[in-house]
């Protein structure tokens, strides 16, 4: 059991010293960035998605922000690089919540703990 903790205690450690050397030696991961973005781009949306891209499109045609909201989130999503409008992200926000919502009513059932 103690060899356990030890391993645990051991990759914390390393994970920590490995994220402050890069911090440090002001490592990039440029390259990497570039690849999953190509590769992300390159993905066959499934019609699941297609559906829920319709079901969010119309959301946010009925959805007004007001305009401190708007524009902290307009500049939020500059600032992250979405090129997407503020209704759009926060509709998108919302189809994505209420799909969750059905698979964890019977969490609560199962399993108290899950629910919270």
């Amino acid at each position: 059991m103690r060899l356990v903790y030890y391993l645990l205690i051991f990759m914390v450690l390393f994970v920590g010293l490995f994220m402050l050397i890069c911090g440090i030696f002001n490592v990039s991961s440029n390259d990497l960035e570039k690849k999953l973005k190509k590769r992300s781009s390159a993905k066959k949306k499934s019609n699941l998605d297609l559906k829920l891209n319709d079901l969010s499109e119309y959301i946010s045609t009925k959805l007004k922000l007001n305009e401190n909201k708007r524009a902290k989130l307009v500049s939020d999503l500059i600032a992250a690089g979405i090129d997407i409008s503020p209704e759009r992200y926060t509709s998108d926000a919302i189809v994505s919540a209420f799909l969750v919502l059905p698979l964890s009513i019977p969490c609560a059932f199962v399993s108290p703990m899950l629910a919270i």
